[in-house]
């Protein structure tokens, strides 16, 4: 019974093109019914939640063609809470990870409607509450790690001593972004793409006068700082107990940069939306990561291949954080789902690719990781 939760794959590797809100509604409901009846025959607990969600879904539908795409939101959040997110997402076949699997799949659906624009706003917005509520707690034990997923590539990164910002976009109050910028130390930036920097939150923190690090083209609308670094290619330097290291790459011509910190004894990589090889091929010849985030869409086999490669990565066993599912300022059918994360055989659908430790996940989400 076990195996039937693979499925369902009637819409595995599912290729996003423009549809009407009646046809992705539909598919949306046979991929819903599908997963309720291998859940029901697998016996777990979710497949009676599917069961009214689906009926309570169709009655609202009937009236207000639009609904199931607030409805399946607040589903898919609440039920993805009890499924938190491990190390072995593309290939396990225990039932917390395969009905995680499916939950983040159905999410899909709404995120490529061609017909509303304000569909990111609930998935986004809990994000963003869920990030503040986060910060306002006690942080981690010394020797812990933990990473939230803010949203796109926006990652914090928490120890005992620092707090440690990458591709923060804030869509909130500048009072929030006072807030972030009070509790951070350090906010990297990796290019100058709209949905990996916010102006508002780089001014922020130099009113808070916190370390901002990006590249040279990528200037804030505030004066000059102390502590905003701008380069296009650096050595390792110390930023108040912090090392950093930036390896310069490109998207689409922009420079765009994987950064490589040190701090309390955790190595972090953060790529951005580099394309190029060079700036990868470079982690091959350093020590090895901890944890590796990459954007889904840039040849993530390529980028684990050299990073597996890494003096000491046998020992040390990198986790790899999936990153940039769903961003909202693609088009529908350039918007990479997790239905093509976990499906593509390049992304995490290969059954010969020798897969490292990896999560995939959504914003919103955190994992803690202890030495």
């Amino acid at each position: 019974m076990l195996a039937a939760l693979l499925l369902p794959q009637l819409l595995s590797a599912k290729k996003w093109t423009a549809q009407s809100n009646e046809d992705l509604y539909a598919d949306f409901l046979e991929f819903t019914e599908a997963f309720q009846r291998t859940a029901k025959e697998g016996g777990y607990a979710i497949a009676d939640d599917l069961a009214l969600f689906i009926a309570e879904l169709e009655t609202v539908s009937t009236k207000s063609p639009y609904a199931w795409i607030k409805m399946s939101h607040r589903f898919i959040s609440d039920q993805i809470c009890r499924y938190a997110p491990g190390l072995d997402e593309p290939y396990s076949k225990e039932p917390r990870s395969i009905i995680r699997r499916n939950l983040l799949k159905m999410r899909d659906f709404p995120m490529h409607s061609n017909d509303v624009s304000d569909f990111f706003e609930p998935y986004v917005s809990e994000a963003r509450n869920s990030f503040l509520k986060w910060l306002d707690t006690p942080a981690p034990a010394e020797g812990s790690l933990q990473i939230f997923k803010i949203y796109n590539m926006g990652y914090c990164l928490r120890t005992s001593k620092h707090v440690v910002i990458f591709d923060l976009v804030w869509d909130g109050t500048v009072s929030e972004m006072d807030y972030i910028a009070s509790k951070a130390d350090i906010l990297l930036l990796s290019h100058p793409h709209h949905d990996h920097y916010t102006k508002e939150m780089l001014e922020a923190m130099v009113r808070a006068g916190k370390y901002v690090v990006l590249p040279q083209d990528l200037i804030p609308g505030s004066k000059s700082s102390a502590k905003i670094v701008k380069t296009v290619s650096f050595n390792e330097m110390d930023l108040d107990g912090v090392s950093v290291r930036g390896f310069i790459g490109q998207q689409s011509g922009d420079p765009c940069f994987v950064y490589v910190i040190d701090f309390d004894g955790w190595r972090f990589a953060h790529a951005g939306d580099n394309q190029t090889k060079d700036a990868e091929a470079y982690l091959a010849q350093i020590e090895a990561l901890d944890v590796f985030t990459i954007a889904i869409f840039a040849k993530p086999q390529v980028m684990m291949g050299y990073a597996m490669k890494a003096p000491g990565a046998d020992k040390r066993g990198t986790v790899f954080l999936s990153s940039h599912e769903n961003e909202k300022l693609h088009t529908p059918d350039g918007r990479i789902g997790f239905n093509q994360v976990y499906d593509e055989t390049d992304k995490f659908g290969s059954v010969t690719f020798n897969y490292p430790p990896l999560v995939i996940w959504e914003c919103g989400e955190c994992i803690t990781l202890t030495k």
